[in-house]
């Protein structure tokens, strides 16, 4: 029986990876962006593709190899959609994660001098740790070959984000064990500036998700969701707190956007966008009644909530709202 399991293991895992595959086994087979829908730009075989433009017109697009390893590449278009690196894209980094999860846990951001940024996690030192590299457009590995060390711990580290500031320095958030947020930053050449980094926790709540931006005064705002009491129904808030350049907290307690209400089991996923006045807004999942409801909060520059309740995106109450994405209208 324990060979039966084994093998039924082994089949669905196979039939998943071509399933995968199916859907983004691709290869490099034109030289420039093709006007076809049919026939689009394809870049070689992976998941969790991302994409980040360039001011010059251009594009880089990372992702993950998913055949044993989730290995990490880039690719770098023109802006006639020309690649400027080797068919199959440049290798990033070949070390290994043991877990599909990884796919979840990479990033990808442009500084002002055109260069990529990616975080990733990565088990080279035992657990999950979060390690950040710099690719210039020519694909120089301007943090070297194996980048940036930005988490150094035993413990098993989930979520790294990024935001890179106007200086081209890069905030990254993460939570270690989903119980703890950690940030640091680093240098544009690549030194850790904030010491040992910025520890929050909390007593009662196990902390995750958090989600660093830089907002239009070129201070770092980071937002990070506490969570008590069982997972299948735990209470949820949603705070934010407002950082400047030395890493010196800017509100007396941090901002608490929503809870403490139920977030569906799994969807904590939460958006943060800036906005022109150096506020935000914060978009979430929540329930309401037995349905899923996407709601939305403004909260100014010195972090006051604007919007006593938050708004709801829908009031269409027969129907799931769930993961809303927020974009700030220019005016």
């Amino acid at each position: 029986m324990a060979i039966f399991d084994h093998l039924i293991k082994f089949i669905m895992k196979t039939l998943t990876n071509l399933f995968i595959r199916s859907l983004l086994l691709t290869v490099v087979t034109f030289a420039q962006w093709s006007s076809d829908p049919a026939s689009p730009q394809l870049l070689g075989s992976g998941v969790q593709a991302q994409v980040k433009a360039t001011s010059d017109g251009g594009v880089y697009v990372a992702w993950l190899t998913d055949m044993g390893g989730y290995h990490v590449y880039l690719q770098r278009f023109d802006a006639t959609g020309v690649a400027q690196f080797d068919d199959g894209g440049m290798l990033v980094s070949d070390h290994n994660n043991e877990s599909w999860i990884a796919v979840f846990h990479m990033n990808l951001a442009v500084d002002s001098d055109n260069n990529a940024i990616i975080t990733v996690l990565d088990t080279r030192a035992g657990p999950w740790n979060v390690y950040a590299y710099k690719i210039a457009p020519d694909g120089s590995m301007l943090w070297g070959d194996d980048g940036v060390s930005v988490s150094n711990s035993s413990q098993t580290n989930y979520s790294p984000r990024l935001a890179v500031l106007p200086d081209n320095s890069v905030v990254v958030a993460w939570s270690p064990n989903s119980t703890t947020v950690e940030i640091q930053r680093i240098s544009s050449d690549g030194g850790l500036m904030w010491g040992d980094g910025i520890l929050i926790e909390d007593n009662i709540e196990s902390l995750m998700s958090p989600q660093p931006i830089v907002n239009s005064n070129g201070d770092a705002l980071v937002q990070w969701i506490g969570q008590s009491g069982p997972i299948w129904a735990a209470d949820s808030k949603i705070y934010l707190q407002k950082y400047d350049l030395d890493g010196n907290a800017q509100w007396d307690n941090p901002a608490v956007a929503v809870g403490p209400v139920v977030f569906p089991m799994g969807n904590w996923s939460q958006q943060l966008v800036a906005e022109a006045s150096g506020g935000s807004f914060s978009a979430w999942t929540q329930f309401s009644g037995n349905v899923q409801n996407a709601v939305s909060q403004h909260i100014t520059a010195e972090g006051a909530i604007a919007w006593i309740g938050g708004v709801d995106l829908s009031t269409n109450s027969s129907n799931f709202r769930m993961s809303p994405i927020l974009s700030v209208a220019e005016q």
